[in-house]
């Protein structure tokens, strides 16, 4: 397949958003491969208060070293634990794992038919993910109902599909997932589960926790299919909730639609993002949180989004913008405002009362780390996301889930993004998608450059090592490779040697995309090395 269609598809996606500079841009770039929202502003207001949120302890204010778990090795992919059980009321079906793992029993969810590590194949074998469409369209926008079922054991080349019969069936609402992806032929879909009535269902997909809200992702702009799984996989191993993810094959309507990952969209639950569900009002109860609030440069559009008192498009995730009660949406409002106004006060470094009161300093030294790591293009200004926690948690702001890594860790051709010795956050972009001010405030506080200086040299040691980093792409490179899966989804896609819109490099051969990543991974570690700001003590 040429990239005639897929430019084609990008322009007419970027002068639908003529507004969004990035679409735009992306436009210029696919013009040279072509061989040929308004977000919605709250009418709300709030004070620019700097007082901290609540009252702390000489403890809390305290600009100490941050302190941490000890960082635990890698995993294997599809032998990570689940992080803890499922929400209390998530009793849907239970579900097997994948081939590699402990199959489920459907009913009490307890491990059957375990197999031992070593006795699993050598070669190893992707669940299946089957959609039935019955042969309607998917909309752009919108969401079909539809049937998912999984293949655990597929055979070798996927040879039992059709014979062996799924073990797991579900009822699913299926849609074209992303603004900018969705242009691509191979597309990603949002899945939710769903019961008889439609209403959502908790389930537990091979063997991660129960869930309603999926995402396949595409491995398309991503040649080697490792990008998201690397920035996922160490986030959680840094000790902080990441999406959970399972490397799938995928057929839509008895057709083989290529290699995916399923992957854990970002919810509130305990056993995703574990928050209090916020009381409707002050009077029903604590209003404080949790929340889960997101950025996307210039907003989400349709009534998701608030621009703060600094500029900022703000969108609501949880509660969601339809579910949200006014007294909800008046109190983050006027917290983001708060912290916001609090980042430009002449004390925003103040121990006592500046920046240390309204963010948990930890989280946001490890995204920002794993954003630099990956000198994600999207870092800082879209796919980012921040956790309220309520007043008795520490009614503190939480940077994170990480989310969105595809075109990362150089996979991005435009503004210098495939560069090695650049800061993420520096990165001059333009109007909305610009990096929000108070970043660059916190990379100039020298006790925030302490706690950047101090983790990163902890996690060299460990998992961001050269040795550790190269092991773990090269085993899941090896293994996507060996189960013919990379082969499988290249007949269909035939994008290995083909220059797509973003790409910077473009390998002849799976192996020289991955050796090209290894080695950018290389020299991205040893630059970072040599500038990280700050003195350890």
């Amino acid at each position: 397949m040429g990239t005639t269609h897929t430019v084609a598809a990008l322009k007419r996606a970027a002068r639908g958003r003529s507004r969004s500079p990035i679409l735009a841009a992306f436009a210029l770039l696919a013009a040279s491969c072509d061989p040929g929202s308004k977000g919605h502003q709250a009418a709300r207001s709030a004070s620019e208060d700097t007082s901290p949120p609540s009252p702390t302890t000489a403890r809390d204010a305290a600009a100490a070293p941050i302190s941490r778990p000890p960082i635990p090795p890698p995993v294997p992919l599809d032998t990570r634990p689940s992080a803890g059980p499922a929400d209390a009321g998530d009793a849907g079906a239970g579900l097997a794992a994948d081939a590699r793992g402990p199959v489920q029993d459907a009913a009490s969810e307890r491990p059957v038919d375990a197999v031992p590590p070593d006795m699993r194949p050598a070669v190893p074998v992707w669940p299946v993910v089957l959609i039935d469409l019955g042969g309607k369209p998917i909309p752009p926008a919108e969401q079909i109902q539809a049937k998912l079922s999984i293949l655990l054991d597929p055979g070798p080349n996927l040879s039992q599909v059709g014979i062996r019969k799924p073990g797991f069936e579900a009822a699913i609402t299926i849609g074209i997932h992303g603004q900018f992806s969705s242009t691509f032929p191979k597309k990603g879909f949002d899945i939710e589960t769903i019961d008889a009535a439609g209403a959502s269902k908790n389930v537990a997909l091979l063997d991660m926790p129960s869930g309603s809200d999926w995402l396949l992702y595409a491995c398309y702009l991503d040649k080697t299919c490792l990008r998201n799984a690397l920035a996922y996989e160490l986030a959680a191993e840094m000790g902080r909730y990441a999406p959970r993810y399972r490397v799938v094959e995928v057929y839509i309507d008895g057709k083989y639609h290529g290699l995916y990952n399923l992957v854990e969209k970002i919810r509130r639950g305990k056993s995703r993002v574990d928050i209090p569900v916020p009381a409707a009002d002050a009077k029903a109860g604590d209003l404080t949180g949790g929340y889960i609030i997101r950025h996307e440069g210039a907003g989400l559009g349709v009534g998701r989004d608030w621009r703060s008192q600094q500029g900022i498009a703000w969108s609501y995730h949880y509660p969601r913008a339809d579910k949200i009660t006014n007294a909800q949406r008046d109190y983050i409002i006027t917290h983001f405002n708060r912290f916001e106004a609090a980042m430009r006060a002449g004390d925003w470094a103040n121990p006592q009362r500046g920046y240390r009161v309204w963010i948990d300093a930890p989280s946001w030294v490890d995204y920002a780390l794993v954003e630099e790591l990956s000198y994600n293009w999207d870092g800082y200004v879209r796919s980012v996301y921040i956790v309220k926690q309520p007043k008795a948690d520490g009614d503190r702001l939480l940077a994170g889930p990480v989310w969105d890594f595809d075109v990362a860790f150089g996979n991005f051709a435009l503004l210098d993004s495939f560069r090695t010795d650049q800061w993420s956050y520096l990165k001059k972009r333009s109007g909305p998608d610009e990096v929000a001010f108070f970043w660059g405030k916190l990379w100039s506080d020298a006790a925030f450059q302490r706690d950047l200086k101090c983790r990163w040299q902890v996690l060299r040691k460990g998992i961001f090592g050269r040795d550790s980093l190269r092991a773990r792409a090269a085993a899941r490179a090896a293994d996507l490779e060996a189960s013919g899966a990379i082969a499988r989804d290249q007949k269909r896609w035939g994008t290995i040697g083909m220059k797509l819109m973003t790409n910077y490099f473009v390998g002849k051969t799976y192996k020289e995309e991955v050796d090209w990543l290894d080695n950018w991974l290389d020299k991205r570690g040893q630059w970072l090395d040599a500038n990280m700001p700050g003195t350890c003590p």
